[in-house]
C-alpha cells in the first residue's frame, strides 16, 4: 500500500529535521574585568575617555554555540569548563539519539512505501 503523497512530504520533512547534526561547534572563552559602575551618564562618559578596567582577578566564563546543518542555532553561557565539558557530552548524547531516531524512521518508511502490512496496521486501527 502506497501512502498519499501529502504524508510522505510530511515525512520526509520530518526526517530531514531529524537528522540534522551539528555542522559547526564553538567554544568561546570570556575573561572579564571586575565591573566598573558610575551613577551617571556624564561619570561613564568621562572614564570612557581615558578607561582603566581591573583585569588582576579575571572572571572567566565560557560559551558554546552550535550551528546545525539546517541553519539553526544554539547557544548557552556557562561558568565553568566543566559545565563546558558537561554540555557537550550532553550534545554528543543528544545527537545519538537523534541519529537513532531518524535511522528508525528512514528504516519504518521503506517497508510502509513497499506495501509491508506490519507498519500499516500501526497506523490503520484493526477491524473487527
Amino acid at each position: 500500500m502506497m501512502l498519499p503523497t501529502p504524508i510522505l512530504t510530511y515525512s520526509d520533512r520530518v526526517r530531514a529535521v531529524l537528522g540534522d547534526l551539528p555542522q559547526e561547534i564553538r567554544f568561546i572563552a570570556h575573561h572579564d574585568s571586575t565591573a566598573r559602575v558610575f551613577e551617571s551618564i556624564g561619570d561613564a562618559s568621562t572614564f570612557l575617555e581615558n578607561p582603566d578596567l581591573d583585569f588582576a582577578a579575571p572572571v572567566e566564563s565560557y560559551v558554546y554555540q552550535i550551528t546545525y546543518s539546517d541553519g539553526s542555532e544554539f547557544e548557552r553561557a556557562v561558568q565553568t569548563l566543566d559545565e563546558l565539558r558537561a554540555l557537550h557530552v550532553q550534545t554528543d548524547r543528544l545527537a545519538s539519539h537523534m541519529r537513532g531516531i531518524s535511522k528508525w524512521f528512514c528504516d519504518c518508511r521503506r517497508p510502509l512505501v513497499n506495501g509491508c502490512d506490519t507498519i500499516r496496521l500501526m497506523l490503520i486501527p484493526k477491524t473487527k
